[in-house]
């Protein structure tokens, strides 16, 4: 029965998980910028990166978009931008996760939307990237689609405008790479009474103001989160493993750490002190269960190898 019981409250740490504190944020360094076509250095490297950290422009609104390159980064036709959070991973929690301002707005004379999206993939490590699925016909899933509202909350969707991502949608845990590839060629594949239609002699490329994060943590390879506590234990953690440390001596106790499904990954036996060797875990979440030697559970962690 024990057995059973410690799967069934792994299958739930996903849930409980966001008991923990989370910052809000944005965007504060860029790993790649490759200019697109119709770009022009002077364009973007005066004001480059200070124009896409921090919160959209201010001036921004539905029918009257940020333009200045104080305000925004041109990336041009094709041109593709990796982000993302100095320190931190954006984790996956309630809702949409993050969300990405560049400068669409209302066309006043015949209520389209002048837009020129972006691709938008996540990756857990830079280097492996996951897209988010978009609709052709309809656009959704693209960045560049939502006139920017700067007066208002930048972490409130659909308040504050842009377009927001859910991990939940790639089947991720947290990223720590964001990367904005250029699709304004898809706007010519439109039906041209379609509302993001437009012309191609105006269209230049996707223009980044910023990107928002609702679920921050610090960035480190074992994240700890405690759940359930009936002993009391010291947890650290570094590159390359983690510390468990007992506040009572002489009793036997049992460590055992099971991955994302419920399988046993390895089980130790220690009584005031344990390291547990993770440099070679994949990237995932993991349930660390610690019981005395009857098999009584005392305190559950998760922790998030990245």
């Amino acid at each position: 029965m024990r057995i059973y019981f410690s799967i069934i409250l792994f299958i739930f740490i996903p849930f409980m998980l966001f008991s923990q504190e989370y910052e809000q944020g944005f965007i504060d360094t860029v790993y790649q910028f490759t200019p697109g076509v119709y770009i022009e250095e002077y364009e973007w490297q005066s004001h480059f990166p200070e124009n896409i950290f921090g919160p959209p422009s201010d001036k921004a609104s539905l029918q009257v978009p940020a333009s200045a390159t104080a305000d925004v980064l041109p990336i041009g036709i094709g041109g593709e931008i990796i982000v993302g959070f100095k320190g931190k991973a954006l984790f996956n929690g309630p809702g949409y996760d993050f969300i990405i301002f560049e400068n669409a707005f209302l066309n006043p004379i015949n209520k389209g939307i002048f837009a020129e999206p972006a691709k938008v993939a996540v990756s857990q490590d830079g280097i492996h990237f996951i897209e988010f699925p978009y609709d052709t016909e309809t656009l959704e899933g693209l960045a560049g689609l939502t006139p920017v509202i700067g007066t208002k909350d930048p972490f409130i969707h659909p308040a504050c405008g842009g377009d927001a991502f859910d991990l939940d949608d790639v089947g991720l845990s947290f990223i720590t790479h964001i990367k904005l590839t250029d699709f304004t060629d898809i706007i010519l594949t439109l039906d041209t009474k379609h509302k993001y239609y437009n012309p191609e002699h105006i269209l230049s490329g996707f223009d980044l103001d910023a990107v928002s994060a609702r679920y921050l943590a610090d960035e480190s390879l074992a994240s700890i989160i405690q759940f359930d506590n009936k002993y009391d234990f010291t947890i650290h953690s570094n590159y390359d493993y983690i510390q468990v440390i007992s506040n009572e001596s002489n009793i036997n106790l049992i460590a055992s750490v099971f991955d994302m499904y419920g399988r046993k990954v390895n089980s130790h036996n220690f009584s005031d002190y344990l390291q547990i060797p993770i440099s070679g875990y994949s990237s995932g979440i993991y349930l660390m269960q610690i019981a005395d030697s009857q098999g009584q559970i005392l305190s559950i962690y998760k922790f998030v190898k990245l």
